[in-house]
């Protein structure tokens, strides 16, 4: 049987992509402002369990 992983990121008020949106540009282009913020937390550099490698 095949495994589906969908990973997808929104932000608490619903925005999920940008007006430019294309197969080629699913996130229309605003990917990097939507997910900036986890990037400067310090909690996002603490080793994870689950991004350990298998």
């Amino acid at each position: 049987m095949s495994k589906i992983i969908f990973d997808s990121g929104i932000s608490l008020d619903g925005y999920f992509a940008g007006e430019n949106r294309s197969p080629r540009d699913p996130m229309g282009g605003v990917s990097g402002k939507l997910h900036r913020w986890m990037f400067v937390q310090k909690v996002f550099w603490k080793p994870c369990r689950f991004m350990r490698p298998a």
